[in-house]
């Protein structure tokens, strides 16, 4: 799964508020709905859907 930031972004609180957007998948070419959500200060969840097929990521923080 690949992002695209399309617009600027402000931070996100830990916790159950997410923000919801477009993704976008190069090696598809399709764009698809996208939710992230912040765990932890490390740690943000990323669910991706086409249709009624999603796939869930937890992306550790790079350093």
């Amino acid at each position: 799964m690949r992002f695209r930031l399309l617009r600027p972004h402000q931070p996100l609180p830990v916790g159950k508020a997410c923000r919801r957007g477009k993704g976008y998948s190069p090696p598809d070419g399709r764009y698809f709905t996208a939710k992230v959500r912040k765990l932890s200060a490390d740690r943000l969840e990323v669910k991706g859907c086409v249709a009624v097929f999603c796939k869930t990521q937890v992306w550790p923080r790079y350093n």
